[in-house]
């Protein structure tokens, strides 16, 4: 079979299985893990863990590596923030007992603790680290790659992260060396490949920096899987010829990469590869249920333990995004409304909503910005909201949009709600497309609207 047939068997196969896959992985060599942005989301980590017990008790003589592509930590958490992350690293300890872990260290590892200490605290866990962060003394935090050994094969991971350095903790800032990520990998890419067999590249990096890299790519050695974060998307694509995926936030969901590997490609040919997104919803792993309750009873408020409201039915995050969105959207003297998807960390659970977790919900409280736009801008911004999947990867950014609006009706005008986020002139062409002359809605904020509607009811 020549390369070109191989490579097509391969895409078909990867197609298929993103269609057709999806109540569980197929059987495989090893499986890949792949998780991101899970911001201490610890209430999600028993139903995370309890889902990953399910998928080793089906299946347990497949190997696996659990792959963390940046951002475990999140000092915005009260419980995370008050406990120096502990449940963060119960979490590092327990996916440890699945497989050898792989962790790229992302912009918001050092929230809660200082890369001397995640270096030694990985190393006691036997945690690989990875990642392209550099000091300003011009020491590396930790190695760019790592190579792993698992069912018979050998995988090097391969870390970047991003260089946006507001992003990044302001203690660190004047302390971090950041590199541009196309620049880097394409520096560096077949340095870092060298004798590898089968190579996984984790970007931490974010969307449009994954489009600069996979140009890089396209002129080197093809890494077996992409893996990206930061955006906090759910993605399937291929790029530059090869499976590109993102898992999305919050501990919500993962992704199951099923490979079948080749030690000897000129013989047998290109790794098959086939994707499955699982959602970790339990059952709940019983001792991280414990250990969330236990840290939930000793760090939380009073305050933060009250009861804000009460949510009729659990919503996944995108559900729950677009219930705020319809919460704004009420005003009389309001058509639309255009939130940024990370202003959202988790959906919503049934039952009694404390605020502690609205706050997990809706992670920044930001002002509330109004603007008049015609039809055909309304329907250029409807365009650009999410979901992007009917988008070209090439025209989409990082940055998406929840909402509520209307069918614009030619010849209308209409009043169009945003935070003040989004309304900032840095960010009003990135999220929206064009620039506008916002106004200020005065005496309110996206919190204070959306714990009004949740009294008496949420629906």
């Amino acid at each position: 079979m020549t390369p070109a047939a191989s490579r097509i068997i391969t895409t078909c196969l990867l197609l298929f299985a993103l269609v057709a896959c999806r109540d569980g992985p197929p059987p495989a060599a090893i499986q890949i893990i792949h998780m991101a942005d899970l911001h201490s989301a610890v209430d999600q980590y028993p139903g995370l863990l309890g889902t990953l017990n399910r998928l080793q008790a089906e299946d347990p003589a497949t190997p696996r590596v659990i792959l963390i592509n940046g951002d475990l930590f999140e000092a915005g958490d009260p419980m995370a923030a008050r406990s120096g992350g502990q449940l963060d690293w119960t979490l590092l300890e327990r996916l440890r007992g699945f497989g050898p872990v792989v962790f790229n260290i992302g912009n918001h590892e050092f929230d809660l603790i200082d890369p001397e200490e995640l270096v030694s605290r990985a190393a006691a866990l036997d945690v690989h680290l990875v990642g392209n962060v550099a000091l300003a003394n011009g020491d590396s935090v930790a190695p760019p790659s790592v190579d792993v050994s698992i069912g018979g094969f050998s995988l090097r991971v391969v870390g970047v992260t991003t260089d946006q350095l507001a992003t990044w903790p302001a203690r660190l800032r004047d302390g971090l060396e950041l590199t541009d990520p196309g620049v880097w990998i394409e520096q560096q890419w077949q340095r870092l490949t060298a004798g590898a067999e089968n190579v996984v590249l984790a970007s931490h990096a974010g969307l449009e920096a994954d489009l600069a890299i996979s140009k890089a790519l396209a002129s080197g050695p093809r890494p077996l899987l992409f893996f990206g974060a930061h955006d906090h998307l759910l993605l399937e694509e291929t790029v530059a010829g090869v499976p590109y995926v993102h898992s999305g936030s919050g501990a919500e969901h993962f992704t199951v990469a099923s490979i079948r590997l080749s030690s000897e490609r000129d013989t047998a040919g290109e790794p098959e590869v086939t994707l499955t997104r699982m959602a970790a919803r339990g059952p709940e792993d019983g001792a991280m249920a414990e250990a969330v309750q236990q840290l939930r009873d000793t760090t939380l408020t009073a305050a933060e333990r009250r009861t804000v409201g009460r949510i009729t039915e659990a919503m996944t995050l995108p559900a729950a995004a677009r219930w705020a969105s319809r919460q704004l959207q009420q005003d009389p003297e309001l058509d639309a409304v255009f939130l940024n998807h990370t202003s959202f960390g988790a959906g919503l659970p049934a039952g009694d909503l404390s605020r502690y977790r609205f706050d997990r919900f809706l992670r920044f409280d930001n002002g509330l910005m109004q603007v008049q736009v015609d039809a055909a801008t309304l329907r250029s911004i409807i365009d650009r909201a999410s979901p992007q999947q009917a988008m070209p990867l090439a025209e989409r950014s990082g940055d998406t949009l929840h909402g509520a609006w209307p069918e614009p009706e030619e010849g209308r005008h209409y009043r169009l709600l945003t935070s003040d986020w989004i309304a900032l002139p840095a960010n009003q062409t990135r999220y929206l497309g064009a620039s506008f002359d916002f106004e200020p809605v005065p005496g309110t904020s996206i919190k204070a609207r959306l714990l009004q509607a949740l009294q008496p009811d949420t629906r």
